[in-house]
């Protein structure tokens, strides 16, 4: 199954080596050049590779979440994409570079890329406030920690914002490819009544929901609840070439013992 998103992504973000980053926006200014970027290298497993190769805080985590009253009744949305060190150990609060943080994102991403602002909007909002104040949050804190996304990385002049445009559309493909919700739910695992009354409320296990994602996207995810119902689903990976995932296990332990996943409405 999972050639099928490999497929999708080499389309998305072509097979140009990583310091090509720029093709993501202006795909005629991607010209391979192994000398720079050999093909083929995992994130985390060359050290001395320049980092606009392969990123150098290189295990990524994809975390998608099921929360009340948000977002659409039939899909997850996206908490965010957050690059950790090879190790499994967190960057700082902070982000990883002051000189790339934003304090203004959406008119820019409205204005450029008109279809992803629309995106967002549906499929990455703030659960309890203001939309641009958490995508600030997620580019700040976490996609400046994306270091082939630095500007300096690109064949061709940046932009000022789209290192951050490029790491919201990046996210936005990864949450398209992996759609939890229609994985489950051709498994007949869906929400039920928005109770966790044990009378009334059906219950899946862990390794049911488990079995569906691992099936259809590869990958071994890490689930966790909220007093028993489901909240979030994460996936662990590296990256090499063009962002293209490899899967590795996931760094957290699972928070359910046994998952309530009920109706967000």
């Amino acid at each position: 199954m999972f050639s099928k998103y490999l497929v999708a992504l080499v389309g998305v973000f072509g097979v140009c080596n990583a310091r090509s980053t720029a093709n993501l926006f202006k795909k005629d200014s991607c010209q391979p050049d192994p000398k720079l970027c050999p093909l083929g290298v995992v994130s985390c497993t060359a050290p001395n590779l320049d980092s606009c190769c392969a990123s150098s805080v290189g295990l990524h985590v994809m975390t998608m979440g099921w929360y009340s009253k948000t977002g659409p009744a039939d899909k997850f949305t996206i908490h965010g994409l957050w690059p950790d060190y090879c190790d499994g150990s967190w960057p700082p609060n902070t982000g990883c570079d002051d000189a790339r943080n934003y304090d203004k994102i959406a008119c820019t991403i409205k204005e450029q890329r008109p279809l992803l602002y629309n995106d967002m909007v549906r499929y990455w909002p703030s659960s309890s406030g203001d939309n641009e104040d958490f995508w600030l949050h997620e580019w700040n804190k976490h996609g400046t920690c994306v270091s082939t996304l630095n500007p300096k990385c690109f064949n061709a002049p940046a932009k000022n914002g789209v290192d951050a445009l490029e790491y919201f559309d990046m996210t936005m493909k990864y949450f398209k490819m992996w759609d939890i919700y229609s994985s489950l739910e051709k498994r007949c695992i869906v929400p039920t009544a928005n109770t966790t009354d044990p009378a009334t409320q059906v219950t899946y296990s862990v390794a049911q929901i488990k079995q569906a994602l691992r099936e259809d996207f590869g990958a071994e995810p890490a689930l966790f609840c909220n007093n028993g119902t489901l909240n979030e689903v994460s996936f662990y990976f590296f990256t090499k070439d063009n962002f293209e995932p490899v899967f590795t296990f996931p760094r957290a332990n699972d928070t359910c013992k046994t998952v309530a996943y009920i109706n967000k409405y």
